[in-house]
């Protein structure tokens, strides 16, 4: 009888390193294409759904006014956000700059600034339920699966994108900026939600023809993170930015980081059978 289930116990084993095997060969012939495809159907599903967890958290930013160089930093400002995360949409209002308190918009609490140190809330996401990486923004770019790397033990794999030659929107300033960016985006394997990103301006942006400024140098590094409960937020990122405004030159570096992340609400999506 032992002997029976013995080789049973192993021959279920085999039959889960063969299943976990074919998932696995499944996951690596995904081309770019389908893989940016189910990156956007995570994230239109996570926009869409109409229950699910509240997240509070902080969000420290560090903006630092450098020299040409990058070398000497001129000023520093440092803020404070508390941020509110429910299906992808993101609102947040300032709490402290330099360790002054603002007082909040709901309660009146905290110390009052003046009108130029207030900031509003800030709302990322929309009420048509579109995720911020959506079609619109992804179809103007090529992507190609250059490899894999693990991130906080997880596999994933690795996509360089660059803007399409053809056939892209120009008429506003944002959509030139855009078609000018490039870089790395590392993908999750089982989740498909992005794990970092690298973005940077491939070429110099003049704005009005170059008369009122240009953007010569931008990068951008996003972390984010997955929570115990299969959830991600922006965990980090850091930013640099350097160009001209008429006829001065514009310098800058930016850092935020997420700290002390709660679990405010939890509901399950509904079960339309139910």
């Amino acid at each position: 009888m032992t002997a029976l289930i013995t080789h049973l116990a192993f021959t279920l084993a085999c039959i889960f390193a063969l299943m976990f095997a074919s998932v696995q060969s499944v996951r690596a012939s995904l081309s770019a294409e389908e893989i940016v495809r189910h990156i956007q159907d995570k994230a239109q599903s996570v926009a869409e759904s109409e229950n699910g967890p509240t997240y509070e958290y902080q969000k420290r930013t560090k903006l630092e006014k450098m020299d040409r160089a990058f070398k000497e930093t001129l000023e520093t400002k440092v803020t404070i956000s508390k941020v509110t995360q429910k299906r992808g949409v993101l609102r947040s209002h300032v709490i402290s700059i330099d360790g002054d308190p603002i007082a909040d918009p709901k309660t009146g609490e905290g110390k009052a600034q003046n009108r130029k140190n207030e900031a509003p809330m800030v709302v990322t996401g929309g009420p048509n339920k579109s995720p911020w990486l959506n079609h619109k923004i992804i179809s103007r770019f090529v992507f190609e699966l250059t490899g894999e790397e693990t991130v906080a033990g997880r596999k994933c794999w690795v996509l360089k994108f660059t803007p399409k030659t053809a056939n892209l929107p120009t008429g506003e300033l944002a959509d030139r900026f855009i078609n000018r960016l490039g870089g790395t985006v590392v993908v999750d394997q089982v989740e498909f939600e992005v794990a970092r990103m690298e973005v940077r301006l491939l070429e110099k942006v003049a704005i009005l023809g170059g008369l009122l400024g240009n953007l010569e140098h931008l990068s951008l590094i996003l972390a984010r993170r997955r929570l115990d409960d299969g959830n991600w937020i922006d965990n980090s990122s850091s930013t640099r930015l350097s160009g001209r405004k008429l006829m001065s030159s514009i310098n800058f570096r930016a850092s935020e980081e997420s700290f002390d992340i709660k679990k405010v609400s939890s509901r399950p999506v509904s079960d339309p059978k139910i």
